[in-house]
């Protein structure tokens, strides 16, 4: 971990303590665009410029060859919306399928759901899932984990689980339904 004055894609600056595992660095002038591991862009403005930077980091310190995330079979989904972007990262664990879900302002874990196949209850011999669900506290973004977890789950008859969540400041009712239309009308090809 180090910390560092960073400029967001606000414009907003402060200071924050970044673990040093990238997914993608980028020289500017005198930023440099850190890509992390939920695909946020941050840009820091190191104390003594970028040169030092890349002195006090050194490559095997980033250990530039793991940093291949997300896993190199994952596939991620771009969701354009009117407003803001989310993404869905789909990779296969074994015969299992994880799923993040991110998007907004600041990406971040507000629930996981854990999606198991099981025989329907309609007798019509079609594969249906029952599912265990974390919240974070206040946050929302189970209908869209729910959803994406149980449909990928009946689709492959396999366990799933989803994390992920999509934070925009004041978000409307109106956002709100954009973004679960537009995950539920992505199609994921499994």
């Amino acid at each position: 971990l180090a910390a560092f004055r960073f400029r967001d894609g606000g414009g907003r600056l402060g200071y924050r303590l970044l673990h040093l595992l990238a997914v993608r660095l980028v020289l500017l002038d005198e930023q440099v665009e850190i890509v992390d591991l939920l695909f946020r862009k941050i840009y820091v403005e190191p104390p003594q410029g970028v040169a030092q930077l890349l002195v006090a980091l050194s490559l095997a310190d980033l250990a530039l060859e793991r940093t291949d995330l997300p896993p190199k079979d994952a596939v991620r989904y771009e969701i354009p919306l009117s407003f803001s972007e989310a993404h869905v990262t789909v990779s296969r664990l074994g015969e299992d399928i994880s799923l993040l879900f991110s998007g907004g302002e600041r990406p971040h874990i507000g629930c996981t759901v854990l999606a198991l196949p099981r025989p329907s209850l309609t007798g019509d011999g079609s594969v249906s899932a029952t599912s265990s669900v974390i919240n974070v506290t206040g946050h929302k973004d189970e209908a869209v984990c729910r959803y994406l977890a149980e449909e990928v789950c009946r689709a492959t008859g396999r366990t799933v689980v989803c994390t992920g969540g999509f934070h925009v400041d004041g978000i409307t009712p109106e956002q709100i339904a954009e973004v679960t239309e537009a995950v539920k009308a992505l199609r994921i090809a499994l």
